[in-house]
């Protein structure tokens, strides 16, 4: 098993995070956000911009292209705990995130279950996502505060309908690809990994488990053997924190990785932030992306990967939610499981869920390594269907439309902010 962390994980200090502590300062803007009369038309965005996660990277594209429409605009950076002080920013983010962030409209960038009960001041909007499959009762109460949802496709609007919340509240704003750096011509990352001969399977993830990384490692482990010209890299955008134990996070991440060194195939652990630029690369220089979510949020790594021309390996909830086939994955089937309470994010209820089939994901792993064509015409397909989904500067459009399009506030507002964000993971 080859491993890549930037710093030893023998003195790396933990999280600093706990599972209810304020947010943290932001490295360049350390300054509350901040409403005043000339502000009524510019939205605040609060989100992680450097981060991994699905919700910061969507906010991020949002900002950037909100440039070519004149959007009226600023940046609360939020630092969570899946990226480290180096990322790199593009120059207008960084100049950005260096200015007071002010403007009458917070929008704030979490899934669901992480929403603020309240925000400092200002209108509150939601950019954010959940398993349009269930709405637990804790979302549904989150979900009915903000004034605005944007939501990332119609099933989720559908879903929030059900639960008696305003269609006037409701805008989708489906995920895109940026083309200029998730595409099939994305260089490999030579610098930070050498490439391997093997055929590579890669995911994107984390040690949260609805993320499925557990069940991942389970298929592989039981598919493939040492000797077997294949390799998993492991894209991690966080380790476990490792003074904690946290119900929905894989704490024992590392131990179970050890036990791969030599008895199964090869596993590449890659951690910290890497630029997109060598994300993409490292996508686009492997044969099959494998998403193992229980939850599918918004299918925002799985369309990177078709953008960059290679197939997708998974379970069918993620697919319905990415827009997934035949002709540019391969659907893993799935079994009900239970889980139990706080098992897949902070304070979640027990519940039962679909979640991937060990044994139908390992068919389909071993079907793209023997099938090499078959991965060939399935990455050409889901590169040319990704053209489609490029525009990000007309999804920053539903947002510049909303500021003109008058919506009955969701309830009283409130100045005090909850005492204790969730954390996004």
């Amino acid at each position: 098993m080859k491993r890549l962390f930037p710093t030893s994980t023998v003195n790396r200090e933990p999280e600093k995070k706990p599972e209810s502590a304020t947010p943290q300062a932001p490295r360049a803007n350390m300054q509350k956000p901040r409403a005043s009369a000339g502000d009524s038309g510019r939205i605040c965005f609060e989100c992680d911009v450097a981060s991994l996660a699905a919700s910061g990277r969507y906010g991020r594209e949002l900002l950037l292209a909100s440039r070519g429409i004149e959007l009226p605009l600023s940046l609360h950076a939020r630092k969570s705990y899946d990226h480290d002080d180096a990322f790199p920013l593009p120059p207008f983010l960084e100049r950005l995130a260096q200015r007071p962030p002010s403007g009458l409209i917070r929008l704030v960038c979490l899934p669901a279950f992480a929403l603020p009960e309240h925000i400092e001041s200002g209108r509150y909007w939601a950019l954010t996502s959940f398993n349009p499959d269930h709405l637990t009762q804790p979302e549904r109460r989150a979900l009915s505060r903000p004034e605005r949802l944007f939501v990332p496709s119609e099933a989720h609007a559908a879903r929030l309908r059900e639960a008696k919340i305003p269609a006037d509240r409701i805008r989708i704003i489906e995920p895109a690809v940026h083309p200029l750096v998730f595409n099939p011509r994305a260089q490999w990352p030579a610098a930070q990994l050498e490439k391997p001969d093997e055929f590579l399977f890669i995911s994107v993830i984390s040690p949260l488990r609805r993320h499925g990384i557990d069940l991942l490692l389970r298929a592989w482990v039981e598919e493939f053997r040492a000797g077997e010209p294949v390799r998993l890299i492991l894209k991690l955008s966080h380790l476990p924190r490792l003074k904690k134990r946290l119900p929905y996070e894989i704490s024992d991440l590392s131990m179970r990785l050890g036990a791969l060194n030599r008895l199964f195939a090869p596993v590449s652990i890659l951690e910290g932030s890497w630029p997109e630029e060598s994300l993409a690369g490292l996508i686009a220089g492997s044969h099959v992306f494998v998403c193992t979510d229980r939850l599918p949020f918004t299918g925002f790594r799985v369309r990177e990967a078709l953008a960059c021309g290679v197939p997708v390996i998974a379970p069918a909830s993620v697919c319905a939610v990415a827009h997934i086939d035949e002709e540019v994955g391969y659907l893993v089937e799935t079994t009900e499981s239970e889980q139990p309470a706080g098992g897949l994010y902070p304070e979640s209820p027990a519940c039962r869920l679909e979640e991937p089939n060990i044994p139908a994901l390992r068919r389909r792993m071993r079907e793209a390594f023997l099938a090499a064509p078959g991965v060939k015409r399935r990455g050409q397909e889901a590169a040319h269907r990704a053209e489609a989904l490029t525009d990000w500067e007309n999804r920053a459009r539903v947002l510049l439309s909303a500021l003109s399009d008058p919506v009955k506030p969701a309830g009283p507002r409130n100045t005090v902010r909850r005492g204790a964000d969730k954390e996004e993971g």
